[in-house]
C-alpha cells in the first residue's frame, strides 16, 4: 500500500507543550546568522496528521515530539512532508 501525500498545511499540533517548544526551537534556529532557512526538511506525522518530528535533509537539525512514540512513524499512512525550513516556520507562525 502506498503512503498518502500531504502538504505542510495539513500538519497539526495537538499538544500545547510540543507546540510551545517547537516554536521556541524554530525561533532560535532562525536567529542564527548563518542558518540556511531554505534547506529542505522532512516533517513526520502520525495517522491523525499530528506532528511527530522534523529533520533536515542535509544537516544535523531535528526536533522530535516527546509526546509521541517514534513507532508512530512506521504506522503512519502518510509520506513525510518535504519542504523548505522557511515554509515550515512560516506555517508554524501563522497557524499556531
Amino acid at each position: 500500500m502506498e503512503n498518502k501525500k500531504i502538504s505542510v498545511n495539513d500538519v497539526v499540533l495537538n499538544n500545547a507543550t510540543v507546540k510551545e517548544k517547537l516554536l521556541q526551537y524554530v525561533d532560535r534556529l532562525m536567529s542564527y546568522d548563518y542558518f540556511d532557512q531554505d534547506q529542505l526538511i522532512r516533517i513526520y506525522v502520525d495517522d491523525a496528521l499530528d506532528f511527530i518530528a522534523f529533520e533536515s535533509v542535509k544537516y544535523r537539525v531535528q526536533f522530535t515530539s516527546n509526546f509521541k512514540k517514534l513507532t508512530s512513524l512506521k504506522c503512519s499512512p502518510y509520506e513525510p512532508v518535504v519542504c523548505p525550513f522557511s515554509e515550515f516556520a512560516q506555517v508554524l507562525q501563522l497557524t499556531f
